[in-house]
């Protein structure tokens, strides 16, 4: 894995079907704060611009991707890509741009008539809706995991309902690019095998809250009686551990002196 050429489908920022919603009501796009719009807007002047004016020759853009998202929208598996975009500028300096690709806010906008000037126009109304564009594709995985950084591994997460599961090294790349979302969200419960050992970092009480909350399905109703067994296992391996205390240490003693065949000879 390694930086791969990256065809560059300009303008990245803002998207596309974004600007096409607001010219079809007519609205001028003003970047929102805190968007990519700003910085790759500077980032495409340095590495790319001068093609657009002058013609100058293409220099590469190459991608490193560090992170893959996946959620479900609206009944839809989608995508969500961390990533950085190198490109040169004109000196041959490389020009990195960091983002996460795959959605933006997209504006609820209403229509009022104005009764004065018998005109209708279209306002905004405040709120967003977030809107997914990158769908859910096997190859489109592998072709992500090839991007991948030299000297570590993408960190694959999946988003199910409130919670986030994963990590680097957590799901193997066949899992996250198989498996269901669901299958996933159930590896990330499961916490992959923490019940085969007498250690866990997962404070006791967060896992009973949370393994109590999701219900009483066969297969969750096993979960929660593995987990109660695993409690048990963890206590008594615990109590094994704890050294003996000076009391008993004479209590045993003397049991042992009055037990003594010596001594009952006396």
């Amino acid at each position: 894995m390694t930086k791969q050429p990256y065809e560059l489908d300009h303008p990245l920022y803002p998207h596309k079907d974004l600007l096409e919603y607001h010219n079809k009501h007519k609205i001028q796009y003003v970047s929102p704060q805190g968007s990519y719009d700003e910085a790759y807007n500077d980032w495409y002047q340095l590495v790319r611009a001068d093609h657009d004016i002058s013609g100058a020759p293409k220099r590469p853009i190459y991608r490193e991707v560090s992170q893959i998202i996946r959620l479900k929208s609206a009944g839809q598996d989608y995508l969500l890509i961390s990533e950085t975009l190198t490109g040169f500028d004109h000196e041959n300096t490389p020009q990195p741009f960091f983002h996460t690709y795959g959605r933006y806010e997209k504006p609820y906008f209403r229509t009022v008539y104005n009764y004065d000037l018998k005109r209708a126009s279209t306002i905004r109304s405040g709120g967003n809706d977030t809107i997914y564009f990158i769908k859910y594709d096997k190859s489109l995985i592998d072709t992500l995991y090839d991007c991948g950084p030299d000297d570590k591994d993408i960190e694959l997460l999946v988003n199910v309902g409130s919670k986030q599961y994963g990590g680097r090294g957590f799901f193997t790349y066949e899992e996250f690019r198989d498996l269901s979302l669901e299958e996933l969200g159930r590896i990330g419960r499961e916490g992959k095998g923490m019940f085969t050992t007498a250690q866990t970092n997962i404070p006791m009480g967060t896992m009973i809250s949370q393994l109590k909350a999701e219900g009483t399905s066969l297969e969750q109703q096993k979960l929660w009686n593995d987990f109660q067994e695993f409690t048990k296992f963890k206590q008594q391996t615990q109590n094994l551990q704890q050294p003996i205390t000076t009391a008993e240490n004479v209590n045993i003693s003397t049991r042992k002196v009055k037990i003594s065949p010596t001594d009952e000879n006396k």
